[in-house]
C-alpha cells in the first residue's frame, strides 16, 4: 500500500494483478496490485469487523513506529498502540520491545466504531506487577538487603524495611520545633491537634515503607533573602548574616544504589572556603522533602556513621536540647515547602537571634543544605554571625 522505492526487488516475482487498461492494437497493458490489495484488506477488514470490540485479544503485525507508539495492522484495520500501554515498565521508545514486520497479541482497550480507531494494549494482557505488590515487595526488599550487606544502600533497607521507627524518628523529633513557632496558624493548629506517634502509624501509606506524614506537603508562597556586600550590611537596620562558604555536589551514577548524597563532596569545599569543622555547626537547617532524606544528609555530612542515621536520630540529638539541632522551624515537613528558602530564611532567623520560643542557645553558625533530584545533586551553604 506504501509506494515502492525499490522496483528491482520485484523482478522475477509472480503476483495476482488487476488490469486496469488493455490496447490490444498497441499490445499495451496496465495492471494494478494496489487494486488486489485493496480488495484483499477489504475483505480482511468485514472479517475483522465482526470481532472487534472492546476487551477482545487479537493477534496483529507492527506497520509502523513513531516516537509516541506503534500502529498494528489488525487484518484490514489499523490500531495505535501506545508506548505507555506496551510494557508496564517504563520505556524510552517503542523500538526498545517492537520491531517492524513483528507479529505481536494485543487487546483492543477502546473502539470507537464510528471513526473507526482503535486503541490498543499489550502489557493489560501481560501479568500486572503492582496487584501482588503488597505480598511481594517486603521479601524482595528484605532478600535485596541481605544480598547488599556491608554496602551503603543495604545498611539503609536494612534500617528502614521493614521496620520505619527511623524514619518515624526523624520525623517525630523535628515536629516539637514547631510547636514553638511564631506563626499563628501553626500554633493554633498544634494546640488542638497534637502531633502523636499513632497518629503518625496511622497515616496511610504513600507508598511503602513510607506514611503521609513522611512526605512535606507542597505549598506555594514567596520568600526573599537581599545578598549584598559584608561592608554595607554593617549599615542595615537588621543584623546581617554572613555567607561564609558555598558548594554544589554531583555524585553522578545512580544514588538510589547507594543512598550517598553530593553532601561529602560540597562539605569539602563549602568547609574549606568557611575554614570551619564539622564541630563548630550550631545548628542545621536540611532540605527534608522526604524524612529519608534527613538520614542521608546527616550521615554524608558526617554527624552519624553512614546506616546509623535512624540510632541517632531516635537519641533526640536534632530535636529541642539535642545536640545538633536540626529544622528549627519545623522544617518542610511539619512547616511550610519553600523549596531551598524553607532551610535558607530559617537559618537567617536563627542566626539574627529572632527564633523566639524555637531560638537555639548557640547560633554563631549554621549550616544549610539543597537537594535536587533523588540524592542527584546536592548544595551546602554555611551561614555565620561575624564575617
Amino acid at each position: 500500500m506504501q509506494p515502492a522505492r525499490n522496483l528491482d526487488r520485484y523482478v522475477g516475482q509472480r503476483g495476482r494483478f488487476q488490469i486496469l487498461k488493455f490496447n490490444r492494437a498497441r499490445g499495451n497493458v496496465v495492471v494494478s496490485r494496489r487494486s488486489v490489495i485493496e480488495r484483499e484488506r477489504t475483505s480482511l477488514k468485514e472479517e475483522t469487523l465482526k470481532v472487534l470490540e472492546e476487551g477482545v485479544i487479537l493477534e496483529g503485525t507492527v506497520k509502523n513506529i513513531t516516537d509516541y507508539g506503534a500502529f498494528v495492522d489488525l487484518g484490514g484495520i489499523d490500531g495505535l498502540l501506545h508506548i505507555t500501554d506496551m510494557a508496564w515498565g517504563r520505556l524510552q521508545h517503542p523500538s526498545e520491545v517492537l520491531k517492524v514486520g513483528e507479529k505481536v497479541k494485543v487487546v483492543v482497550l477502546k473502539y470507537d466504531q464510528g471513526r473507526e480507531r482503535v486503541s490498543l494494549g499489550m502489557k493489560q494482557i501481560m501479568p500486572d506487577p503492582w496487584t501482588k505488590a503488597t505480598e511481594s515487595y517486603r521479601p524482595i526488599i528484605s532478600r535485596l538487603a541481605e544480598g547488599i550487606q556491608e554496602g551503603d544502600g543495604g545498611k539503609h533497607l536494612i534500617s528502614i524495611h521493614p521496620d520505619p521507627s527511623p524514619a518515624t524518628s526523624s520525623f517525630m523529633h523535628a515536629e516539637p520545633w514547631l510547636s514553638f513557632n511564631s506563626i499563628q496558624v501553626w500554633n493554633q493548629l498544634r494546640s488542638v491537634y497534637p502531633m502523636t506517634l499513632a497518629d503518625y502509624h496511622a497515616s496511610r501509606w504513600v507508598v511503602e515503607p513510607f506514611h503521609l506524614y513522611d512526605c512535606c506537603l507542597v505549598s506555594n508562597g514567596g520568600l526573599a533573602v537581599i545578598v549584598t556586600s559584608a561592608e554595607r550590611a554593617k549599615n542595615l537596620k537588621r543584623p546581617p548574616v554572613y555567607i561564609l562558604g558555598m558548594a554544589q555536589g554531583h555524585p553522578g551514577g545512580d544514588p538510589m544504589e547507594t543512598l550517598v548524597s553530593g553532601a561529602p563532596i560540597a562539605k569539602t569545599t563549602a568547609f574549606k572556603m568557611a575554614d570551619i569543622k564539622l564541630n563548630d555547626v550550631d545548628f542545621c537547617e536540611i532540605y527534608d522533602c522526604y524524612t529519608f532524606t534527613v538520614l542521608v544528609t546527616l550521615e554524608d555530612y558526617g554527624f552519624c556513621e553512614k546506616g546509623e542515621g535512624g540510632p541517632f536520630v531516635a537519641t533526640g540529638a536534632i530535636g529541642p536540647g539535642g545536640s545538633i539541632p536540626v529544622n528549627t522551624g519545623g522544617g518542610q515537613l511539619s512547616s511550610f515547602y519553600m523549596w531551598g528558602m524553607t532551610p535558607v530564611s530559617e537559618a537567617i532567623v536563627q542566626i539574627r537571634g529572632e527564633g523566639g520560643r524555637r531560638q537555639v542557645p548557640k547560633h554563631e553558625v549554621g549550616l544549610v543544605s539543597g537537594n535536587g533530584g533523588i540524592l542527584a545533586t546536592h548544595s551546602t551553604l554555611v551561614l555565620g554571625s561575624h564575617p
